[in-house]
């Protein structure tokens, strides 16, 4: 894979069309056609910073758009910022929105669990 177009990152997958690799490869900027893979959730979005210290990918975009790569486990969500930390925690912020399975919820501040399900609203 080519740092130019794609980075893995414990098994997540971050394309676009620029890369930009800020400090001692502490920061690495994604912007344009960003998509990010990590076998489970797939989001597509504006912007992409991953922390290489706190190994964390915050998201951007007008919205972000999240969704499930699993069929036994079928959701989709929105919002102005996600904050991607592993396959069980994901926090959606700013006029988030998630649909899982039979229930949609509309919040503030959404935490969800792709590998789980859990989800939990906060204002």
């Amino acid at each position: 894979i080519s740092i130019a177009s794609a980075e893995e990152v414990n098994d997540v997958i971050i394309t676009s069309d620029i890369v930009d690799i800020k400090g001692q490869n502490d920061q690495v900027i994604f912007t344009n056609n960003l998509s990010v893979d990590s076998g489970v959730v797939l989001i597509n979005a504006t912007k992409a910073i991953y922390d290489n210290k706190t190994k964390v990918i915050e998201i951007t975009g007008e919205p972000s758009f999240l969704r499930s790569l699993k069929e036994e486990n079928e959701f989709n969500g929105s919002a102005l910022k996600i904050i991607f930390y592993d396959n069980n925690k994901v926090h959606l912020i700013g006029n988030a929105k998630m649909k899982y399975e039979n229930m949609t919820i509309s919040s503030n501040k959404i935490i969800f669990s792709p590998n789980s399900g859990f989800i939990e609203s906060k204002e």
